[in-house]
């Protein structure tokens, strides 16, 4: 498949979060044809995505795409979103310059720059830099990105506005009502934040996000068990999610259940070592 065709491909499984089917996909274009950087850059952000924390693998794959061509724009903006997760600002900003170099579309180069922002330098810049990634593709995806960083950055009211928009970009995309539900929780509005969730739901696709948001509406209304309930509903959809593993081992804790709360925090370490919530509950267990 031309190098094009590869990145459309990327780009569609990216707007459904579909990291597992993108992984399994690139895996059988790079068995298919070894020697095509493209199919090895892209298998690694697919790696790296389906994963989130363990990038051993994401970035032997992008290296054997560099070593193949390196001038593959893709690969190099893929390691700069890879470099960040690691917390390497040198890497990830080199690779970007890299990228620019190699004539990197101007959408994947914004991309990467919020990347690197998010993770590595200034959160208002990754807003700034997600603003404009917004202007350049008009999507959901992108919105849904803005949304993120502005929830991160505590603008819940702006980030909800985003989510909606992104609602009306694409009414087929399960994660922008899933996101809309996820901010009007944050802002207390929980009888909203259930109707955009199961607007989500309805579209068919078994979200770990829904059950987790839907979890945290729990809580805060002092219903434990089903707050319980939902976060071993999130975890049998993906039991990598370490978010949900970390809040059900904090229920388990409240409730004496110290075995299992800390099976729990120590499986969230194994996914992402570097998790302090998850650290140091674990410590205090411990101790």
């Amino acid at each position: 498949m031309a190098a094009d065709s590869l990145r459309e491909k990327a780009r569609a499984f990216s707007r459904r979060d579909a990291w597992k089917a993108g992984r399994l996909f690139f895996e059988g274009e790079a068995g298919r044809d070894p020697d095509s950087a493209t199919a090895h850059a892209c298998l690694g952000f697919f790696c790296l995505k389906e994963t989130r924390y363990d990038v051993k693998r994401a970035l032997a794959e992008l290296f054997q795409a560099l070593r193949l061509d390196p001038d593959c724009a893709l690969a190099h903006v893929y390691l700069a979103i890879a470099s960040a997760c690691l917390r390497d600002a040198g890497a990830s900003r080199k690779a970007v310059d890299a990228a620019r170099r190699c004539g990197a579309r101007p959408e994947d180069l914004v991309m990467a720059e919020a990347y690197v922002e998010l993770d590595t330098g200034s959160l208002s810049a990754a807003i700034e830099s997600f603003r404009s990634l917004v202007e350049l593709e008009r999507d959901s995806t992108s919105m849904i990105l803005l949304s993120q960083a502005l929830s991160q950055s505590g603008e819940n009211g702006e980030a909800l506005d985003w989510a909606l928009k992104a609602c009306a970009a694409d009414p087929e995309d399960f994660r922008a009502p899933a996101y809309a539900g996820v901010y009007l929780a944050y802002l207390g509005r929980f009888e909203e934040a259930r109707r955009e969730l199961a607007k989500s739901a309805a579209m068919g696709t078994d979200y770990p996000l829904l059950h987790h948001t839907l979890a945290f509406v729990a809580r805060e209304e002092g219903e434990t068990a089903a707050a319980e309930r939902h976060l071993r509903a999130a975890l049998a959809v993906d039991p990598d999610y370490a978010a949900s593993r970390t809040r059900l081992a904090d229920l388990c804790a409240a409730s004496g259940r110290r075995a299992e709360a800390k099976e729990h925090y120590r499986r969230a370490l194994e996914l992402f070592p570097d998790y302090p919530e998850a650290r140091k509950a674990l410590d205090a267990l411990d101790i």
